[in-house]
């Protein structure tokens, strides 16, 4: 059954209203719940008015979030070192510029094939050591505790880049589409899109955006140096990278084990969301 333009525009608005995040006419458009593209001046007859109130927490959320993504960007930058490391994205509040004063930030980390769990213990190691990443014992995502330290809840290596089908659904088109560029190495984000073509069936608007900036320049993307090897070395590295990196996949599942609730854990990915808000 096909949906009019004024629900897509009312359903929209219902989905912004959960997440508490608030709407210009240019995001409504962006952001629109339809499986067609659809141009804004179709959208303008059903858009609601504007009041101060919104413009001011529009205006609100717009500054806490360039301040945080400055530092995001900073860390991303420091991470970007790891030369294991393909992608950072911002994701959350923070990647659709609503984020709180005391918001934490939520980040995404892209690995190269099968050093996933080689890389992240030495991730965790290095935030910690500069008093910049989340303590899980706290379980607030927004307190001055939390402000501004890192939350590493998704992991993808390079060959899991597209979304299980058991998690495409509206709430995860979004997390992907709206993942906040931060670190790229070897155009992985573009990759990233490339791999997730489901999420135009949610939100085709925000899909065409992102297909068309996979060519852009985005900021300061790194890229990795050549290395040069024999073919023996080709051969040899990636089958002792994989024997190692799976032997790190196994000693940290059994470390995280008794903690699992809804954390979804396998040997090229890691989703630590225990709440799934989806299915709401």
């Amino acid at each position: 059954m096909a949906v009019s333009l004024r629900q897509a525009v009312a359903q929209t608005l219902a989905y912004s209203r959960h997440f508490g995040l608030p709407l210009t006419p240019g995001k409504l458009h962006l952001w629109l719940i339809s499986s067609r593209s659809t141009p804004l001046i179709r959208l303008r007859p059903y858009l609601p008015k504007p009041t101060a109130k919104n413009r001011r927490l529009i205006e609100e959320r717009l500054l806490y979030s360039q301040k945080k993504l400055l530092t995001a960007r900073r860390i991303a930058h420091l991470l970007g070192l790891f030369p294991t490391i393909k992608l950072i994205c911002a994701t959350g509040s923070l990647a659709v510029d609503n984020a709180r004063q005391y918001d934490d930030l939520d980040i995404m980390v892209v690995t190269s094939a099968n050093t996933l769990w080689l890389t992240r213990p030495l991730v965790i190691f290095f935030l910690k050591i500069l008093r910049l990443r989340r303590p899980t014992s706290l379980p607030e995502h927004q307190s001055p505790r939390v402000s501004d330290k890192v939350c590493d809840n998704l992991w993808l290596d390079d060959t899991a880049l597209a979304l299980p089908e058991n998690k495409r659904n509206l709430y995860t088109a979004h997390e992907v589409l709206q993942a906040r560029l931060l670190f790229d190495r070897g155009n992985t984000h573009a990759k990233f899109i490339s791999a997730n073509p489901w999420t135009s069936k949610y939100l085709a608007n925000a899909y065409g955006e992102a297909v068309a900036k996979r060519s852009g320049v985005y900021d300061r993307p790194q890229r990795s140096p050549a290395l040069p090897g024999s073919s023996r070395t080709d051969h040899i590295a990636p089958r002792l990278l994989s024997t190692l990196n799976h032997l790190a996949f196994r000693l940290q599942y059994f470390y995280m084990k008794k903690k699992i609730t809804r954390e979804t854990i396998t040997l090229h990915s890691a989703y630590f969301h225990p709440h799934d808000p989806a299915p709401k």
